[in-house]
């Protein structure tokens, strides 16, 4: 297993899947989920409500047309309160892990899960994400190629730090 750090836009990564930190009601409305809104259109954003599992750390999965990625896994990190915490962030990676395990897929791309509007550190995010992905790494059926895609450089430089001389991390 490989996993990357970059800073960029999520929106724009030719992979299998990309990770939606949403929230219990599958509403699509600001920062990444909001983003990923835009780039695929409302019809996956009605399907994502439709689907929505209701509870902190689970996740469920919505195909993607015309984008460079096959599917959106919506991890939920918080409820409609819109806070977050270890135990949720870290639920909410192992369940998208364990879905894109589920649909084969090689490469998943992460945003800072918790991050933006539940307000949670960043490095301690990136902490948490990293043991969460990484006990998949001897799992052969597991995605293999992981990219942790950071919007904006105080979120990249907590999370390249956090994870500096960590097995598996490779940084840009």
């Amino acid at each position: 297993m490989r996993i990357k750090l970059i800073q960029g836009d999520i929106t724009k990564q030719r992979v299998d899947a990309v990770v939606n930190p949403a929230n219990t009601k599958g509403h699509m409305g600001g920062g990444v989920a909001g983003a990923l809104r835009r780039a695929v259109a409302d019809v996956v954003h009605r399907q994502a409500m439709r689907l929505a599992t209701g509870k902190v750390g689970t996740a469920w999965l919505t195909p993607v047309e015309n984008a460079p990625f096959k599917a959106i896994i919506h991890a939920a990190t918080m409820a409609m309160d819109f806070k977050t915490n270890e135990k949720a962030i870290a639920s909410a990676t192992r369940s998208a892990m364990a879905i894109a395990k589920e649909h084969g897929f090689k490469s998943v791309c992460f945003p800072a899960m918790g991050t933006g509007v539940g307000g949670f550190d960043p490095g301690e995010a990136a902490r948490i994400m990293y043991r969460e992905i990484a006990a998949f790494a001897d799992d052969p059926e597991a995605p293999q190629d992981i990219t942790i895609v950071l919007y904006d450089a105080r979120t990249a430089s907590a999370f390249k730090s956090a994870l500096a001389g960590r097995e598996l991390v490779d940084a840009d």
